[in-house]
C-alpha cells in the first residue's frame, strides 16, 4: 500500500500531536546513499497500529507503506521526504525529544549546496540519533 498526498496547512492541535508522535515513535534522519553518492533527509513513523499511520497520511500527506513479515506483526510506515521542511519548521515549537534533529535537518537543507558540509551534517545527525544521546539536553 502506498499513498501520496501534498502537505497542507494544519491546526495547532494536529501539529502538536504530530510532534508528540515523532518524538515518541518517529525518526528524523539524514541518510547517505553510497551508490548515488547522495544525502537525503527522511522523516518517518513506524507503528503496528494502522489507524494512526492512515491518519498521518490523510492529514499530513507523504507516503504510507505496509510491511509484512512471516513471523513479525505487520507494521505500517509513514514517510515524508525533503519536501517536508515547511512542516518540520512548523513542528519546532512542539518537539521536545527530537527538536535538535529537526533543526539539524532544516539547516542541512538550507546549506545543501555547500557539498563540503553534507558529511558533517550526516555525522551530527547520526550522533543525535544514537542510543547514547544525552536525553537531559531535551529539558526546556
Amino acid at each position: 500500500m502506498k499513498i501520496h498526498k501534498t502537505i497542507r496547512s494544519k491546526g495547532i492541535e494536529d501539529l502538536a500531536y504530530l510532534a508528540g508522535i515523532i518524538d515518541g515513535e518517529g525518526t528524523i534522519g539524514i541518510y547517505y546513499h553510497k551508490g548515488r553518492n547522495s544525502y537525503r533527509v527522511k522523516i518517518y513513523v513506524v507503528n503496528t497500529y494502522k489507524p494512526l499511520i492512515d491518519w498521518l497520511g490523510s492529514v499530513f500527506g507523504g507516503f504510507v507503506y505496509q510491511r509484512t513479515h512471516k513471523t513479525w506483526k505487520t507494521k505500517y510506515e509513514w514517510h515524508l521526504g525533503e519536501d517536508a521542511m515547511d512542516l518540520l519548521k512548523s513542528l519546532i515549537p512542539y518537539l521536545k525529544i527530537k527538536k535538535e534533529q529537526a533543526l539539524t535537518a532544516i539547516e542541512f537543507r538550507e546549506k545543501f549546496k555547500q557539498k563540503e558540509l553534507r558529511q558533517e551534517f550526516y555525522l551530527k545527525m547520526k550522533q543525535l540519533n544514537s542510543r547514547s544521546f544525552d536525553m537531559a539536553s531535551c529539558n526546556d
